[in-house]
């Protein structure tokens, strides 16, 4: 299925040999099997704190779908899985992410630094990690920037289709971002409030090649 879709699937035995396959480069998506990712919990913290790449997960149950989904994976699946809906879901998922194309490992907001490679913001020297699902968020605003976009429109794009449910919690969420990404989240500049609308980001991403690589 994969191969006939111009895939070409990469099985990994952990969390490491996923890493491993990411630094290599040319992994467009990871798709785990949610069972194992719950017995292997501490390597794969760390995978999500550097994942880069939207995630699969194929879950036992609905209540696997709903912890995976949770944890901040992209798209989360039932068992069994009819093939061609794994492969759908993955091209519409691959055919949201405009950013990668067009950003690279490090970016700037103003003197805020945005490191895309392991999802922290940075300015003036403190740096601060978003979790999962608010990275989901800040990357469909950084990949849209100056775009007005309603909850419903945010939650579809930021954790894809099927997901509308979500928009309830966009209001959360971006109240979470401002926090880290905002000089006074109280007075927000770059994640603006556009009433009867939604939000926006104010300002364009501007590649930034001359800092030093993350640790």
């Amino acid at each position: 299925m994969a191969r006939m879709q111009g895939w070409s699937p990469q099985p990994c035995e952990s969390a490491g040999a996923v890493l491993t396959a990411l630094e290599c480069g040319g992994v467009d998506v990871v798709l785990v099997n949610w069972s194992d990712v719950q017995r292997r919990s501490d390597d794969v913290d760390h995978m999500f704190e550097v994942l880069d790449v939207p995630m699969v997960a194929m879950a036992d149950d609905d209540d696997g779908v709903k912890a995976a989904l949770r944890r901040g994976v992209s798209v989360g699946l039932r068992k069994p899985v009819d093939p061609e809906v794994v492969s759908l879901s993955i091209s519409a998922l691959l055919q949201q992410r405009p950013l990668v194309p067009v950003l690279q490992h490090r970016v700037a907001l103003g003197d805020l630094v945005v490191h895309l490679a392991n999802h922290t913001v940075e300015r003036h020297g403190r740096r601060q990690v978003l979790s999962p699902t608010e990275w989901q968020l800040f990357a469909f605003l950084l990949a849209h920037p100056d775009r007005t976009f309603g909850r419903e429109q945010l939650a579809r794009g930021a954790w894809g289709e099927g997901f509308e449910g979500r928009r309830a919690e966009i209001d959360l969420y971006v109240f979470r971002l401002r926090r880290k990404v905002e000089r006074a989240p109280r007075k927000p500049l770059l994640i603006e409030t556009v009433r009867n609308h939604g939000y926006r980001l104010t300002a364009v991403p501007k590649p930034v090649a001359s800092l030093s690589n993350p640790s």
